[in-house]
């Protein structure tokens, strides 16, 4: 019990000067929702992701309608099967759906991988500007997740600085 108090109080010691030189260190704050939206990078970024999900948004209709294709042929037949026909085409229509849900998901997943990739390459490409612009602004930290903050005085924000600057270096 008292190494743990002891090392306790060796923590405090230990991450409390960073702590508090970290208060007195100035912090900014870029909007990575806004620095993709507005900035041509970003655009460009959207643009290829809309792209994507048009040809993604193809594939999943061509398979609605092939879906759809099947269970009108089987509503049309379904009278002239027999109980074990009717029994196996109503099995390969369950797994056409689960197929086309399958699909659905996978879909979802590429765009939101995708998304994230694009939004990482504009903060890859930006990460240069975001850095001269802190530095011109004499922040020593500066935060990408609105998430964590409960306040944001808007003169740490960067956002528009960034997007100026990134707009103009292309």
């Amino acid at each position: 019990m008292t190494r743990i108090f002891l090392a306790a109080i060796a923590a405090v010691f230990v991450f409390l000067p960073a702590a508090q030189s970290l208060a007195h260190d100035p912090v900014g704050f870029i909007n990575v929702h806004r620095l993709v939206i507005e900035s041509d990078i970003g655009r460009k970024a959207q643009a290829e992701l809309a792209a994507l999900h048009q040809k993604k948004q193809a594939q999943v209709g061509q398979k609605m309608n092939e879906l759809n294709e099947f269970k009108q042929k089987l509503n049309e037949q379904w009278a002239s099967l027999t109980p074990v026909e009717q029994f196996e085409r109503t099995q390969d229509y369950q797994r056409a759906v689960r197929n086309y849900e399958r699909l659905l998901e996978e879909v979802r997943e590429d765009l939101e991988a995708q998304d994230r990739v694009l939004v990482q390459r504009v903060l890859a490409e930006a990460e240069d500007v975001v850095i001269s612009v802190a530095k011109n602004r004499k922040f020593t930290v500066i935060l990408k997740e609105p998430n964590v903050l409960g306040f944001l005085d808007p003169s740490v924000d960067i956002t528009s600085d960034v997007i100026r600057e990134l707009n103009r270096k292309r």
